[in-house]
């Protein structure tokens, strides 16, 4: 596994009941795996708390956020 810090996106795999698939920015990272997050519009962002064993890093990928959203 490549070197996670904060920002890096990863996926939430089987082993992440109910967030599998789910693309999540790190927010912090840990010894026992990382607090991630993803941003659902018009809401704000929800966090996770994931085992190293419950996602996979996606490496290098772009985070395309709409903007001039008017809430």
């Amino acid at each position: 596994m490549s070197e996670l810090k904060k920002g890096s996106i990863i996926q939430a795999n089987e082993n992440a009941k109910g967030w599998r698939g789910t693309v999540l920015i790190v927010d912090e990272v840990r010894v026992w795996g990382v607090q991630a997050f993803v941003r659902i519009p018009y809401q704000g962002d929800a966090y996770i708390r994931l085992s190293n064993e419950q996602f996979d890093d996606l490496h290098t990928m772009a985070v395309l956020m709409p903007g001039g959203i008017n809430e």
